[in-house]
């Protein structure tokens, strides 16, 4: 009974995991802040709408052509200092901002330099955050871990802009900055908390280590085939499904406390999700992650047909909740049949893949909109999100990959890891 009474909570109980999960959340919760606000910090310095696209341009260019390198570094490296030298340098970047907009002297040119920084340090940080995270707990408590992870992500992107709201209104856009900056810095020292080997020295060459990891990326085919799902549905639903949905939202359907509701729906199913997934272990487990993908066809296409607000809320809620459930069986998949040594790097050309045709959809929101209209974009990626579906669900690999395959690779401990990862059963 006892045991019962703790499933999907024993991952922290590993302290290495309490103190990486405490720094993924303090930063996280920083990062939603600026994500609400720097619009606002645009528009305080003299910019237009137009800028603010370019600003998160910036980021999304920054981490997309670093993010390789960041995994091959996370791989060789002590993957710890790595998280530590990139919210260093994240905390240096927004840190500066806050100052200039606060004393009055901040410009554009300045928000696009502490941008590229951020997206930097995210390339280099989310690499060595995956291939790190499996050290810190045992082997049965990794989909748990991955689950609250996800609930961590869940949670700041609720506080955070609640936060950022206050702050801008009472105390300057500039604030937000520079908790943003105190986020980061108390993230480093999260992880300074974490107790580590030494590592033992690397002797094949950058070139060598991405060649390695783009072969064995590409031999595992039910990988790539999700991530060449993930780039379609980021390109062709996500991409519409912000663009067109505010703009259906904000014409058909009653304003912006609709789109408002229906983000929040979502927002809430992303926690109900995480919850689910602390302790559902499906006999199929990429298969069943697959198919929860496909509740995202619902509220796109009830906003391709402009159904009732009080309609299409609870279905953003299951979509929400299935893509968190997906989150969290995929990164327990990859860190259960990746080496460890290994893992870094796949999970950068996993980021790659993913992002790397969401420019292209935002780019092609107005060419849509001028040929199909707004609810025919909508349509036809409530369409694509079926069509994905099916199709990765039809790859042998992904269907027949079982929950006894789920597996930590025995492989030598990297240095820099949790002391705990010596200690965790190994298949």
């Amino acid at each position: 009974m006892e045991k019962a009474r703790n499933v999907g909570l024993d991952a922290l109980r590993e302290p290495n995991f309490r103190w990486l999960i405490g720094a993924q959340w303090a930063s996280l919760i920083g990062d939603y802040m600026v994500l609400t606000a720097l619009p606002f910090a645009v528009f305080a310095i003299g910019g237009s709408a137009e800028q603010v696209g370019i600003a998160f341009g910036v980021d999304a260019m920054a981490l997309l052509l670093l993010v390789l390198f960041g995994g091959v570094i996370g791989d060789r490296v002590s993957r710890r200092s790595v998280m530590i030298a990139a919210d260093l340098a994240r905390f240096g970047g927004e840190a500066i901002f806050a100052m200039l907009l606060i004393s009055g002297h901040a410009e554009f040119w300045a928000l696009l330099a502490v941008q590229a920084i951020h997206g930097a340090g995210s390339a280099f940080f989310l690499p060595a955050m995956s291939g790190l995270l499996p050290g810190t707990v045992r082997e049965e408590r990794l989909q748990e871990a991955n689950a609250l992870r996800g609930l961590c992500a869940s949670s700041a992107a609720m506080i955070g802009p609640a936060i950022a709201g206050i702050v801008v209104v009472t105390a300057g856009v500039g604030s937000v900055f520079a908790i943003d900056a105190s986020s980061f810095l108390l993230s480093a020292a999260f992880l300074a908390m974490m107790r580590l080997r030494s590592r033992p020295s690397v002797e094949a060459s950058i070139i060598a280590d991405l060649a390695e990891g783009w072969g064995e990326f590409r031999r595992r085919t039910w990988l790539w085939a999700v991530v060449v799902e993930f780039a379609f549905l980021n390109a062709l639903v996500f991409a519409p499904f912000y663009v067109f949905g505010a703009s259906v939202a904000e014409h058909s359907l009653g304003g912006p406390g609709a789109w408002a509701a229906i983000l929040t729906a979502c927002g809430v199913g992303e926690l109900f999700g995480g919850v689910v997934a602390l302790s559902w272990k499906p006999r199929q487990p990429l298969l069943a992650a697959t198919m929860a993908l496909a509740s995202w066809a619902l509220p796109v296409l009830l906003l391709a047909v402009l159904a009732p607000v009080g309609m299409i809320v609870p279905f953003a809620a299951l979509a929400g909740a299935g893509l968190a459930v997906f989150a969290a069986i995929w990164q327990t998949t990859l860190q259960s049949n990746v080496p460890s040594e290994q893992l870094s790097r796949l999970s950068a050309y996993d980021w790659v893949g993913s992002l790397a045709l969401l420019p292209v959809g935002y780019a092609l929101a107005g060419f849509t909109e001028a040929a199909v209209g707004l609810r025919g974009g909508l349509l036809g990626a409530g369409i694509v999100v079926l069509v994905a579906t099916v199709a990765v669900a039809s790859v042998p690999s992904v269907r027949n990959l079982s929950a006894l395959q789920l597996k930590r690779k025995p492989v030598r401990v990297p240095a820099g890891e949790p002391v705990s990862q010596v200690a965790a059963p190994s298949a």
